[in-house]
């Protein structure tokens, strides 16, 4: 069991915030990256332990100091020359903390092709999510 990521110590929910530019990026919407990343993390996490919530901008669960705000901003028009091509990162952040202004930890973008379906992206989320939200969770005193 790796050692517990002190940042993450008193969570007790998770709120996912999505936003892909362009807005009308077709298939590649905020609510279908949002629910992918929705069940990644609960998929990865003790049922009922933390409940994990997509919000939009605005919503107040994310400036609740209990929680952890992971980001997600998806570019799919991140290479001209490839049209399809999307680029996606994740960045995650404790409310209320010293280091509010700050993300924890920023994972180098993962690139899939926004139009092959869901698969791809649940990939490159999955490559994002796993590391920065659920491993150190996982890692909490008490968290099986």
């Amino acid at each position: 069991m790796a050692s517990p990521v002190l940042a993450y110590m008193g969570i007790e929910r998770i709120v996912v915030i999505c936003r892909v530019d362009p807005a009308d990026a077709g298939a590649l919407t905020a609510a279908a990256m949002g629910e992918q990343a929705r069940g990644i993390i609960a998929e990865g996490l003790p049922q009922a332990r933390r409940p994990v919530a997509v919000v939009s901008a605005g919503d107040p669960a994310i400036i609740d100091p209990a929680a952890l705000v992971v980001t997600i901003h998806a570019n799919a028009a991140a290479d001209p020359a490839r049209p399809g091509l999307a680029a996606v990162a994740v960045s995650v952040h404790r409310p209320g903390q010293v280091s509010d202004a700050i993300p924890l930890f920023l994972a180098a973008p993962a690139a899939f092709e926004a139009g092959s379906g869901d698969a791809a992206m649940k990939r490159a989320l999955r490559a994002l999510l796993l590391p920065a939200v659920v491993e150190p969770l996982m890692s909490m005193p008490n968290a099986r």
